[in-house]
């Protein structure tokens, strides 16, 4: 059985160790992009048809991205809010350029436009 000195050791080790664990986990997970989930997309021309998971992280400078791998596509800005609207905007861009050339697009383009047709339609 320990004794209480050995007892007030191995709590004070446990404290420090938390301790060091918590700081270096709080700072990896601050480097860590957040997964949100778009259900509104405030596009004036596209609407969402299921939701889309994007992340979203900041940069070292304080810059909001938010990305998507699926489409291959980020938007950035000072802010969350203006994030998703460059994010939109470029999504927006995107679509009606696949749209305009999909006669001419390239085979390895193909899923991204169909992908999209499956995730937007247009208001």
């Amino acid at each position: 059985m320990p004794t209480k000195t050995r007892t007030r050791q191995l709590q004070a080790w446990r404290a420090s160790k938390t301790a060091v664990w918590g700081t270096q986990f709080a700072a990896l997970s601050a480097c860590l992009p957040r997964v949100v989930v778009l259900q509104n997309f405030e596009s004036d021309e596209l609407r969402l048809k299921q939701p889309l998971y994007v992340n979203l992280e900041t940069d070292e400078d304080g810059t909001v991205v938010m990305s998507s791998m699926d489409l291959n596509v980020f938007g950035y800005a000072d802010t969350e809010y203006g994030a998703k609207r460059d994010f939109v905007r470029s999504i927006t861009d995107l679509y009606y350029n696949l749209k305009d050339e999909k006669k001419n697009l390239h085979k390895s383009a193909l899923p991204l436009w169909s992908f999209m047709q499956e995730m937007l339609e247009e208001k």
